[in-house]
Parts: C-alpha cells; structure tokens; sequence
C-alpha cells in the first residue's frame, strides 16, 4: 500500500512516457523515494491493468 501527495504527473504521447520538467515539479523528487504507476480499465468490461515500479532513488 502506498500513499502519495502533491505527486507528479505525466502524460503517454506517441507510446513515450511525458513528464513536465518545470523545476517545482523536480523539487518533489527528494532521492529517497520513487515511484512510477500506470495502468488503464475499460469501463465497458471492467477489465484492466496497472504496473507499478519502485526504487530508492539513487
């Protein structure tokens, strides 16, 4: 379980991940702790997916 405020968001485009590169944004990385979540449901079927990468941030 995982809890994440002010978190930074990013955008697919062209199948390349976006994500803004303003200096407020990159404040919020502090080097302890990253984490990368993705993940899509068709709200028709209700079948989805998500994958979630973690790291320590070195």
């Amino acid at each position: 379980m995982a809890f994440t405020e002010n978190a930074a968001s990013f955008a697919a485009i062209g199948g390349e991940v976006v994500i803004p590169t303003d200096d407020e944004t990159f404040e919020r990385f502090d080097g302890k702790f990253l984490a990368f979540e993705a993940g899509n449901i068709d709200l028709t079927t209700r079948i989805g997916w998500s994958a979630v990468t973690m790291g320590d941030g070195t």
